[in-house]
């Protein structure tokens, strides 16, 4: 199995329902800095947005944006 990890992920099924997934430490590292650049990207757009007199909600929009991010990779 970590043979096939450092090629692709690996998907990990119960009763024939994927229930998690392995990745190589290189893919995990690169998911976390998406996620990241996803969450300063977000916090930027807040911070003018406030500076110009605007709210902007940090809300399920952006997790449902990481979390979309992440299947694409998949």
């Amino acid at each position: 199995m970590l043979d096939t990890v450092q090629r692709e992920p690996v998907i990990i099924e119960r009763n024939g329902r994927p229930v998690a997934v392995l990745y190589s430490y290189e893919e995990a590292k690169a998911i976390e800095q998406t996620k990241l650049e996803l969450l300063k990207a977000k916090l930027a757009r807040a911070d003018k947005a406030i500076s110009q007199g605007r709210y902007e909600a940090f809300n399920q929009g952006v997790i449902d944006q990481v979390k979309s991010e992440e299947r694409k990779k998949l």
